[in-house]
């Protein structure tokens, strides 16, 4: 497991790295079946299904990711500084009615998860890692990124309240007018076990789960 100067130059280029079987699919499995046994720390508005279980990086399986993955390494080479795990969330996108996620960039929330940074000078050295438990597809609502977008700096964001009432930034709608222009609108569908390295400026976000799938 090992990411080449091509694999940096793409990232750099793209602000994005897809990493193929990044997981091990019996350690995907673990984590689907262990979720049945986990209290949520929020439901899914007007419904008992789960959205988000919180930090787990202390439970298991969960906690076979860092130690049986060289998360932290590929993140150093990708930043080229030494990595410190801010957050380790676990979300559920339910099957019908997994809700979606505004465009966003993750350096709006920076002030956060890393109170005093200089956004101008450091957003560099941070980077986000989506792991996939489950297949995602266009049709259960997976990833959606603008590519390159991260070469158009931080954008303007609108302040608002998703499904579950809780406070987001998105990105302005002029604003994704003038990336629609510019750069790609691409869905990044994964298999289980794969994983998306990706540069905090990059905007993503994700349509509604209206599948039967997870």
């Amino acid at each position: 497991m090992f990411m080449s100067p091509k694999d940096i130059k793409f990232y750099e280029n793209h602000g994005f790295f897809i990493y193929k079987n990044f997981l091990k699919k019996s350690i995907c499995s673990q984590i689907r079946s262990s979720t049945k046994r986990l209290k949520p720390k929020l439901n899914i508005p007007f419904s008992k299904i789960p959205l988000g279980f919180g930090d787990v990086r202390h439970k298991f399986p969960f906690k076979k990711i860092l130690q049986e993955t060289k998360v932290n390494e590929i993140s150093e080479k990708i930043i080229k500084n030494k990595t410190k795990l801010s957050h380790f969330m676990l979300v559920n996108k339910a099957a019908w009615i997994g809700p979606d996620t505004e465009w966003h960039q993750e350096v709006f929330n920076i002030n956060m998860y890393a109170p005093g940074v200089n956004i101008k000078k450091d957003w560099k050295k941070f980077t986000q890692v989506f792991i996939a438990i489950d297949n995602q597809t266009k049709e259960n609502g997976c990833l959606k990124i603008f590519d390159k977008s991260h070469k158009a700096g931080k954008l303007k964001f609108q302040d608002i309240a998703n499904l579950n009432g809780s406070h987001k930034r998105r990105v302005k709608p002029s604003e994704l007018d003038k990336l629609y222009n510019n750069y790609n609108i691409l869905d990044i569908e994964l298999n289980e076990g794969d994983a998306i390295f990706f540069n905090h400026l990059l905007v993503h976000g994700s349509s509604n789960n209206l599948s039967p799938y997870s």
